[in-house]
């Protein structure tokens, strides 16, 4: 989003091709050098930042209306690792500082830091890839080479409001929370399913909510929202794929003045979640907290009303036949 509303938006298409729409439609498209990954946007300098497939960061400004210089990544790291980078999956900015953070595909996952006004990273984050890949074991009797396990970064989310909180999931389906201020981290959630990281973003709920730090993470599967300081603690039940559809999930997102999670599947509809524990309903719409948790529960109440009819049918049908048959029980009596 270009503006603190809908009206101005900018949409990264698959056919390489950036689209700006307003309130009146699509207003301008451009034509990228390659296929672009992801999306990021730097407000202060009207700088659209897109991650593609290979090393470089196209930057496309939004004043000008012209391609500037483009950021190269994976440069002067010092080992060998550079030439396994094939691309950037994730462009993060932070919305207190500005700073640039760019997920990296390959490399061992590594996130490099950029300051907007700099020409080269800052410096660059290192994941600890042989924690968090599993172990491969070598059948000496096979003729045929292991498969190749590479850890990747597939999700970035920077703290709305500290500005030093950073969350990163990876393609072993990982998710780990780092201070800017230590390469360490210092809280890491598994999934549980071996299946990259689609979406790690900070409920924002305000107050007290919004302070404790609760973490929302999604893969193929399923959805976990937890806490920051306790990551076995659940802030609200779990929501699995079965909550939602039987196809994989690829896409989830909440409101953040809302206790609403919509999520995209390999369906053509989106589907809802209402979560009572993400926060309270808001205001307009203050009837939501009277919904059950999840989406299945309101499934089967609405299933349960629109079988009262045929209940009714079925009711009036046996009691029908109950009061016939005694009827013709006392007229057999009676002769």
């Amino acid at each position: 989003m270009l503006s603190t509303d809908w009206t101005k938006s900018l949409h990264l298409q698959r056919d390489r091709s950036l689209q700006l729409h307003t309130q009146g439609g699509l207003h301008h498209s451009i034509r990228l050098p390659t296929y672009g990954r992801s999306l990021g946007y730097h407000s202060p300098s009207a700088d659209a930042l897109v991650g593609c497939t290979g090393t470089e960061i196209y930057r496309f400004n939004l004043e000008e209306g012209r391609y500037m210089t483009p950021l190269e990544i994976a440069r002067g790291w010092g080992d060998d690792r550079e030439s396994e980078v094939e691309g950037v999956n994730v462009v993060d900015v932070n919305p207190r500082h500005g700073l640039w953070s760019f997920g990296l595909d390959g490399g061992g996952g590594v996130v490099e830091f950029w300051d907007p006004r700099s020409r080269s990273a800052l410096t660059r984050l290192c994941l600890p890839s042989e924690a968090l890949l599993p172990a491969t074991t070598i059948d000496t009797e096979s003729m045929l080479a292991p498969p190749l396990r590479k850890l990747s970064i597939t999700s970035l989310a920077s703290h709305p409001t500290d500005g030093l909180s950073l969350a990163v999931g990876t393609s072993s389906g990982h998710t780990l929370l780092y201070d800017l201020r230590s390469p360490s981290p210092f809280a890491v959630k598994d999934q549980g399913y071996g299946e990259p990281v689609k979406r790690v973003d900070w409920l924002r709920g305000g107050g007290a909510q919004e302070d404790s730090g609760r973490v929302i993470s999604a893969d193929s599967k399923v959805i976990k929202v937890w806490g920051k300081q306790d990551v076995s603690c659940h802030c609200c039940p779990r929501f699995s794929r079965s909550h939602y559809s039987q196809a994989r999930i690829t896409y989830p997102s909440t409101l953040p003045i809302h206790s609403q999670t919509y999520t995209q599947s390999q369906t053509p509809a989106s589907y809802s979640h209402h979560a009572k524990h993400l926060r309270c309903a808001h205001t307009t719409s203050p009837k939501l907290d009277l919904l059950p948790n999840g989406l299945d529960s309101w499934i089967m109440l609405r299933k349960r009303w629109r079988m009262i009819p045929l209940l009714l049918h079925r009711v009036h049908t046996a009691t029908t036949s109950l009061s016939t048959s005694r009827s013709s029980k006392r007229e057999s009596s009676s002769t």
